[in-house]
């Protein structure tokens, strides 16, 4: 028990510290989304952060871990969970795009995001994640392989 309130202790730094760092934070932000399939058997939100600092290096940190309790991974909890991470650390007009793939919850979570968030340029709120169209083209092509075509 000690080891867990030790843990739960340096999160809590560390939100204080982010949280910190974002409201100096000069330049926008991209959020990524996903959600991941644990081992456990839960299913998890992750958000992960990423902007240019000072010295124009990439900076990346997962900034919310959320656990999907009822497995629905509907669009309504994907965008609330973003909107409530993003007010937490006041991103609110910081935030440039979002990454997701092309799931059709998350195509319905962009629409509920871009009223809440109010992008800058609308049209490249929305990127969609490059490793995941290249999975489904590679899916596609491995199926054609995999069929009979004897006559």
């Amino acid at each position: 028990s000690t080891c867990r309130s030790d843990i739960f202790r340096l999160h809590s730094q560390y939100q204080t510290y982010i949280r910190y760092l974002f409201s100096h934070l000069p330049s926008r932000v991209c959020l990524t989304s996903d959600i991941g399939h644990a081992v456990n058997g839960n299913d998890y939100l992750t958000i992960t952060c990423h902007w240019i600092d000072d010295n124009t290096c990439m900076q990346k940190r997962i900034i919310a871990f959320k656990y999907d309790e009822d497995q629905s991974h509907t669009a309504a909890f994907i965008s609330s969970t973003i909107v409530e991470v993003v007010e937490f650390y006041n991103l609110n007009q910081k935030v440039l795009c979002m990454s997701f793939d092309n799931a059709s919850n998350n195509n319905a979570a962009v629409s509920i995001l871009k009223l809440h968030l109010q992008p800058p340029l609308d049209d490249i709120f929305h990127v969609r994640c490059a490793c995941h169209v290249y999975n489904l083209i590679v899916k596609t092509d491995l199926d054609l392989f995999s069929k009979d075509y004897s006559c």
